[in-house]
């Protein structure tokens, strides 16, 4: 998943060897449709609420699935 830049938020199941470490998590998925559920999410209004270049933190993807799976959880 593409955690900073213009294409934050994006997320990539095949061809890792372009991606690099430094803007970009890789992610495992532990449960099916995971993946799907992270990408049906529109991530543009999330990643711009900062003050320099677009980006993601682990706490708000982990938020946002907190929030698609119905679990209690805190605003990062």
């Amino acid at each position: 998943m593409r955690r900073v830049g213009f294409y934050a938020g994006r997320v990539f199941t095949t061809d890792f060897r372009d991606l690099r470490l430094t803007t970009h998590y890789f992610i495992k998925e532990m449960e099916a449709g995971v993946m799907e559920k992270l990408r049906g999410v529109n991530w543009t209004d999330l990643a711009g609420q900062t003050v320099g270049a677009r980006s993601l933190s682990k706490a708000e993807i982990a938020f946002k699935l907190a929030e698609l799976y119905g679990a209690k959880a805190l605003r990062p």
